[in-house]
């Protein structure tokens, strides 16, 4: 389940950090809705999770669907 994670000094990175707590907090920028949907898939899909789509829009998952943002 994704969180937040404060790194201390000379812990390690792994992978399982940045599937875990990264990469749900990043905006991801697809160029279209089709190209974000083929990239994430269904089994990645996480609430909360925001993606800006080229031309100026942005988008988050709200559990169940990709909704506008405001």
């Amino acid at each position: 389940m994704a969180g937040f994670h404060t790194f201390a000094a000379g812990e390690y990175l792994t992978a399982a950090s940045i599937n875990t707590y990264i990469m749900p907090q990043a905006v991801m920028v697809f160029a279209g809705t089709a190209a974000r949907d083929a990239a994430l898939g269904t089994a990645v899909r996480t609430e909360g999770m925001v993606a800006y789509i080229g031309g100026g829009s942005a988008t988050y998952f709200d559990g169940s669907n990709w909704q506008e943002w405001p």
